[in-house]
């Protein structure tokens, strides 16, 4: 499903009922989906929604436009990508996930906005059990395995995992490098598709693009800056008593060799100096594989029922398994 991650490339996979996952698509951001989430990441509160902005939104939409500036930005990311995906599985699409990066100022309405704006409907529209927004950090962290629940398609049993301690609750560093921008976010998960708050920090001046300028400049160096930051962040997050427990690396550019250098020297002075600066998944596709796992999961687990057994030999069957040819 969609990705549309912090200020960089957006990529989006698709899980099929056999359990693969297509990497299909990785488009670049345009310059105002750039500027519109440099923005939104520097915010510490969501914006304010007084009577007229409620008239002047629902307007836009009863007009045919787009509810705010912002959901017209994000619709024609959300477009690109709908249709990079429909031509490659020669099939229209219906439902998506979008995962988001947690700041104040990116609403749940203006993101559903773009998706209904762009012809889609969202899996996240229910309220609970289900979240409403699935944040990048969640959704990369299930990307990587980990989150997850042995008997997925028993809600139930999902929650007694859970409850029961079977999923581990970490305190999650989540690390984002890409051409845009270098960001950082501690948030404690359990079940992956939960809706956890965070603690994060963004500075769109170390993405990648800038390394050229800083070091031209001959101060302090690109990668000590680098690392300078992320230590900082990780040395006043457990200031605060957030005991970092697991790492998950996003954006394309996270597996670059003299950045995973820079961010092992940043936990060299922590309580995690020990953790292991690597990936199971490529960083570029893990929030993307993650959004695509929670939309199987919303396909294949009605709320308040179980499946039965016979569900699973059906499936096998559809999917080519047993004799028949048809693949979905």
């Amino acid at each position: 499903m969609l990705d549309p991650d912090e200020m960089k490339c957006e990529e989006l996979g698709v899980l099929h009922h056999n359990g693969t996952i297509d990497h299909i698509a990785l488009v670049a951001a345009a310059t105002e989906y750039t500027a519109l989430l440099t923005k939104l990441s520097l915010t510490t509160h969501p914006p304010s929604s007084d009577f007229l902005s409620r008239i002047r939104r629902r307007l836009n939409k009863r007009l045919g436009r787009p509810a705010t500036p912002a959901v017209g930005t994000l619709s024609t990311l959300v477009s690109t990508l709908r249709a990079s995906t429909e031509a490659h599985l020669s099939s229209s699409l219906d439902r998506v996930v979008v995962t988001t990066p947690q700041f104040p100022g990116l609403t749940r309405e203006d993101v559903q906005d773009a998706i209904e704006y762009s012809g889609l409907r969202s899996w996240l529209e229910y309220p609970l059990p289900y979240p409403t927004m699935l944040y990048t950090l969640n959704a990369a962290y299930a990307g990587n395995g980990r989150g997850l629940c042995k008997q997925w398609r028993d809600p139930y049993a999902c929650w007694e995992e859970a409850e029961e301690g079977e999923i581990p609750l970490e305190t999650v560093l989540g690390v984002t490098y890409t051409n845009e921008t270098l960001g950082a976010a501690v948030a404690r998960v359990g079940y992956a598709f939960e809706t956890t708050g965070d603690w994060h920090a963004v500075w769109p001046e170390l993405g990648w693009k800038e390394k050229r300028k800083i070091d031209e400049k001959g101060q302090d160096g690109y990668w000590r800056i680098v690392r300078m930051r992320l230590r900082s962040f990780v040395q006043e997050m457990e200031a605060k008593g957030r005991k970092i427990s697991a790492l998950v690396l996003m954006g394309e550019n996270a597996g670059i060799q003299e950045f995973q250098n820079a961010l092992k020297g940043a936990l060299s002075v922590s309580n995690i100096e020990g953790m292991q600066v690597s990936a199971a998944v490529d960083p570029t596709w893990a929030a993307s594989r993650g959004a695509a796992m929670y939309a199987r999961v919303r396909q294949e687990v009605p709320w308040n029922c179980r499946e039965p057994k016979r569900c699973d030999e059906t499936r096998m069957i559809v999917s080519g398994v047993g004799g028949s040819k048809i693949e979905l």
